[in-house]
């Protein structure tokens, strides 16, 4: 993909089909794992007192919300047949990766990478709902 074909599937409106099926991917797979540690953060300290669970629900919270919004993602993707909402699912990814990773990193093992990343998932996150806000200025063809 280093001749650019990337860039070209990316901004090529004809992949909705993708987008569709990697947000529904996404919903499912971050909701299930959004709600299993939110299970966590309210049973935790029966298994593990030493558990970061404020940590862990606020990581699991975020991890949820944004499965939400992968789902209505997907439905973007197959409605506006626009590939900037794949820019957004790829951003929110991120975001999760980085802000909900690192806050488990925080929860489960007291790390300290995760106060290193989860600056840039937070930033991920704005970034893809800044680019939803401009999505909606763009003229979409019928």
């Amino acid at each position: 993909m280093a001749d650019g074909s990337l860039s070209r599937f990316l901004t090529k409106g004809s992949n909705h089909r993708v987008w569709l099926r990697l947000g529904l991917f996404l919903a499912g797979v971050n909701g299930a794992m959004g709600l299993m540690g939110w299970a966590l953060s309210y049973h935790g300290a029966a298994i593990n007192p030493h558990w970061g669970l404020a940590e862990i629900d606020l990581a699991s919270r975020m991890q949820f919300f944004h499965a939400l919004a992968f789902l209505a993602l997907a439905i973007l993707a197959r409605e506006f047949r626009c590939a900037c909402v794949g820019l957004i699912m790829i951003l929110f990814l991120i975001g999760i990766m980085c802000f909900c990773g690192g806050l488990y990193g925080i929860g489960f093992f007291q790390a300290e990478w995760g106060t290193k990343i989860t600056p840039y998932g937070g930033a991920a996150f704005i970034f893809g709902w800044l680019w939803l806000v401009a999505l909606s200025f763009k003229k979409f063809r019928n």
